[in-house]
């Protein structure tokens, strides 16, 4: 029989600043566990501190980091960087395992954050985590082991949303015919936090889902239903994806990415993306959300146009989007640099350019709600001396009624540090006659460096 996990000590979560980690901690929480949170750096355990939640200080790359902040632990979560060069990775994993055993921590679930075929392939993202189940299987930890298709998230991102609202075209790098389960972050947390509370669990490998599997028509419906105009699928080529994906991100990432989804593509398993629902209620109690439903409650990360009313304003919204991007990072680099004067109000005035239901995607790939994103920058006061943020090549990429997205990149200057930009896409919605208009609604930011970014600018 597996060991129970104990009420009253802490659960360490990897990756607690992510998307995957995050949702882990925000359910831990809502539970009332104690959660511990593993980061790398000041910035991100600020954010942690705001939430409730104790910041332990550790690296990959330092093993003794590890085993110190599993020290104590009742269970850890374990989610890996986004990373492919597989001796890397598989010896992060390996140490965090080891980490675990060490410490005495009574039970580890890993997410693997990718399906994993049942026959050996040649992609990169697979075999590690194949490699590392068989370690984690072996090591002698009670453990779980959670395999999502895709997740809900990624149609959010930029190269898929704005296709759905500039062409009304669902572009995506997946057979059309392809039934997939696709799951949300919350879900995963939800499914996670079910498998660290289970009692008497061993040994447990399960392949886990959303509730309803939907082929690239049905997926395309269900954004057609929300937004009341049609949406039509399109599977794009993964060579064409990983294109794109370069752009914004290093290109061995990018290949590692493409690599599954043209694995995937080219796989005659027809059931490799589906899940059955029930089976996964039946081991993992948890209430699964559709996606039409995922859409609503996020408003499609704002994809959904509010009613449409007729112009009263002809001026530009373009400039006022402009304006809003320059001013809002004037206000960012003067509070965190700590060098005006009437802090509190400007700090009131970035706030309030926020939405309620604000989110972002920060270039660490942290899914930052509102409250979080201010509670992190109020402790961040003045911890960056000599910054500089300067807005660069701001472009409206489409606009509708009142909303508005645009993309630009965000310079960030120290003196002692090297210059990094962000290469960000905002949704803004634009009306004049409503107070701290324009209003922002979702940020998603990608980090890159200055200087490769220069690089990859060749003059014609």
């Amino acid at each position: 029989m597996g060991r129970e996990m104990t009420n009253d000590r802490q659960v360490l979560v990897y990756g607690a600043n992510g998307l995957q980690g995050g949702a882990v901690v925000r359910r831990l929480l809502t539970r009332g566990r104690e959660v511990r949170g593993l980061v790398r750096e000041e910035r991100g355990a600020a954010t942690l501190r705001a939430m409730g939640v104790e910041p332990v200080f550790g690296d990959f790359s330092d093993p003794a980091s590890l085993r110190a902040a599993s020290e104590g632990a009742a269970a850890v979560f374990l989610v890996l960087p986004l990373q492919f060069d597989s001796e890397t990775v598989v010896g992060w994993g390996k140490d965090a395992i080891d980490a675990a055993r060490e410490a005495g921590v009574e039970r580890l679930v890993f997410n693997t954050s990718t399906m994993v075929p049942r026959r050996p392939t040649d992609v990169a993202a697979f075999e590690i985590k194949r490699e590392l189940e068989a370690y984690l299987i072996g090591s002698g930890l009670s453990h779980a082991i959670l395999r999502p298709p895709f997740y809900a998230e990624n149609l959010a991102a930029p190269w898929v949303s704005e296709g759905v609202l500039r062409d009304g075209v669902l572009v995506y790098p997946l057979p059309g015919d392809l039934d997939v389960s696709w799951v949300t972050a919350n879900d995963m947390g939800a499914l996670s936090v079910a498998a660290l509370e289970r009692p008497g669990l061993s040994s447990l490998i399960l392949d886990v889902g959303g509730p309803e599997a939907l082929d690239g028509d049905e997926l395309a419906e269900r954004f057609s239903r929300a937004l009341g105009r049609e949406v039509r699928y399109r599977q794009v080529p993964s060579q064409q994806f990983e294109s794109g994906l370069s752009q914004v991100m290093d290109e061995q990432t990018a290949k590692g990415i493409a690599a599954i989804y043209e694995w995937v593509s080219a796989s005659e398993d027809a059931g490799l993306c589906a899940r059955d629902p029930d089976t996964v209620r039946k081991e993992l109690p948890a209430n699964l959300t559709p996606v039409s439903v995922w859409i609503a409650e996020h408003n499609g990360l704002a994809l959904v146009p509010a009613a449409q009313e007729p112009d009263p304003h002809p001026r530009e919204p373009e400039a006022r989007a402009r304006e809003s991007i320059t001013e809002q990072h004037r206000l960012l680099e003067r509070w965190l640099a700590g060098t005006d004067d009437q802090t509190e109000g400007n700090f009131t005035r970035f706030a309030e350019a926020h939405g309620d239901a604000f989110t972002m995607v920060s270039a660490a790939g942290e899914l930052l709600e509102r409250e979080t994103l201010l509670s992190g920058l109020r402790a961040a006061h003045g911890t960056s001396p000599g910054l500089r943020i300067e807005t660069k090549n701001v472009r409206v990429l489409w606009r509708e009624g009142p909303l508005l997205v645009v993309a630009f990149e965000e310079w960030h200057e120290t003196p002692e540090a090297e210059a990094t930009v962000r290469l960000n896409t905002v949704i803004l919605r634009d009306e004049p006659d409503v107070k701290d208009s324009p209003n922002w609604l979702h940020l998603q930011e990608t980090h890159r460096t200055a200087s490769r970014l220069v690089n990859r600018r060749v003059p014609a």
